[in-house]
């Protein structure tokens, strides 16, 4: 084990959170819940509507599965582990669906656990 992994964890978490809150509030957006722009691109249509609220969803999903790994979010279904492999696939696919911050702070907690 990296002698780095308590401050992976802590890039993780936060990457995780941010992530997720980020997915939360684009789908609340999108819904019309409220009516503040979080600079949701793509609104155009009925395949730019779709395409959100599939960014969104996923967003969520990797937040969370960041979370579970993490081990913030207990859950006996998913057998997600803590190494950096995993952390670098969720940190790309935080980057690439959920938001550019959260997305990084999870990729260099993958890297500090490769290190």
């Amino acid at each position: 084990m990296a002698k780095n992994t308590g401050l992976a964890k802590v890039l993780a978490i936060i990457g995780g959170l941010v992530i997720t809150i980020q997915g939360v509030f684009a789908l609340i957006e999108h819904l019309g819940i409220f009516n503040f722009p979080l600079g949701i691109p793509g609104e155009g249509g009925f395949l730019g509507s779709l395409g959100v609220l599939i960014n969104a969803i996923i967003a969520i999903v990797v937040g969370i599965l960041v979370l579970i790994s993490t081990g913030v979010i207990k859950s006996s279904k998913t057998k997600v582990g803590f190494n950096g492999v995993i952390m670098l696939v969720l940190g790309i696919l935080g980057i690439i669906f959920g938001n550019l911050i959260g997305g990084v702070l999870v990729l260099f907690g993958g890297i500090l656990l490769l290190i």
